[in-house]
C-alpha cells in the first residue's frame, strides 16, 4: 500500500473518486441512491437510506414496536434504484447533532433506557433530547451514535440485526458501535454528465476514498474503492 505524493495525480484521482460517488458508471437519474463516502459529504436536507454493510437490506417503513422492519434490496452497479418499502430519511440539524427526519414532524430516536434497543419515531420536542446523533463515516462505514438521555446511561448506535429462523431483519439502537451504510439520494441527473479520463486510473491499482493505492491482488478491508475509475464495495 502506498499514499500518492504526486499533487497532480492526487488531484486526478480525487476528481476521478468524486466522479465515482456521485456518478457511478452509466447514466444517472435523480431517483438513484449513491453510497455516502465520507461524513464531510453530508448536507441538511440530504434524503438518504440507510442500509446494512451485508447491503441485503434496508430501514423499512414499517414501524414495529420497538425497532423498524428492514425491507430486502438489491443493488445494481452499487446504486440503489428501487426503493419500495425503503424508508427515505431527511437530515436536520439542531445545533451540532443531526436529527433524522422520516416523515412529517416525525423523526427516529433511541426510545429505549440503558438495558433495553428500542428505535421508535417521536416529534421534534422528544427527538430534541433522544433523537440527536452524530454521524461518522470512514471508507463508506457509517457511525450513527444516538447521544445519551435522562433513560440511558449509554449512547445508542442505530444498527442491523440480521435476525433468525424465528425474527425477521431488523434495525434497532444497541449498546457498541455498530456500522451502516448511507446511500445519499443523488444531486444530479444524467444531463451534462461527462466522463473524467486520467491516464493513472488505468495503473492496475485500486483506490481507496483517501487516495490511498493498493496493488492488483491486495486483500482489502471492507470499504468502497475505485478501480479503472469505477466504484466498488468489499463487504
Amino acid at each position: 500500500m502506498f499514499i500518492c505524493r504526486y499533487p497532480i495525480l492526487r488531484s486526478c484521482l480525487l476528481l476521478t473518486m468524486l466522479f465515482c460517488l456521485t456518478h457511478t458508471a452509466g447514466a444517472q437519474s435523480s431517483d438513484d441512491y449513491v453510497i455516502v463516502g465520507n461524513h464531510a459529504d453530508l448536507h441538511v436536507g440530504d434524503t438518504l437510506v440507510i442500509v446494512s454493510t451485508s447491503c441485503t437490506h434496508a430501514l423499512g417503513v414499517k414501524q414495529n414496536t420497538n425497532n423498524r422492519a428492514a425491507t430486502p434490496i438489491t443493488l445494481v452497479n452499487n446504486r440503489l434504484t428501487s426503493t419500495e418499502n425503503v424508508q427515505q430519511v431527511i437530515l436536520e440539524r439542531l445545533d451540532r447533532f443531526w436529527l433524522l427526519r422520516v416523515g412529517d414532524g416525525k423523526y427516529l430516536h433511541a426510545a429505549g433506557s440503558s438495558s433495553n434497543n428500542y428505535l421508535r419515531t417521536t416529534d421534534l420536542v422528544e427527538a430534541r433530547n433522544s433523537g440527536i446523533c452524530n454521524i461518522k463515516i470512514s471508507g463508506g462505514n457509517a457511525v450513527i451514535e444516538f447521544q445519551r438521555t435522562q433513560n440511558s446511561e449509554t449512547t445508542k448506535y442505530l444498527s442491523f440485526n440480521p435476525g433468525s429462523a424465528f425474527n425477521a431483519p431488523l434495525f434497532a439502537c444497541y449498546d457498541g458501535e455498530n456500522t451502516v451504510y448511507l446511500f445519499r439520494k443523488n444531486r444530479y441527473t444524467s444531463t451534462n454528465i461527462t466522463t473524467i479520463h486520467t491516464t493513472q486510473q488505468h495503473d492496475g491499482c485500486v483506490y481507496d476514498l483517501m487516495g490511498r493505492a493498493y496493488a492488483e491482488g491486495t486483500p482489502l478491508p471492507k470499504g468502497v474503492y475505485i478501480r479503472q475509475g469505477k466504484c466498488f464495495i468489499v463487504r
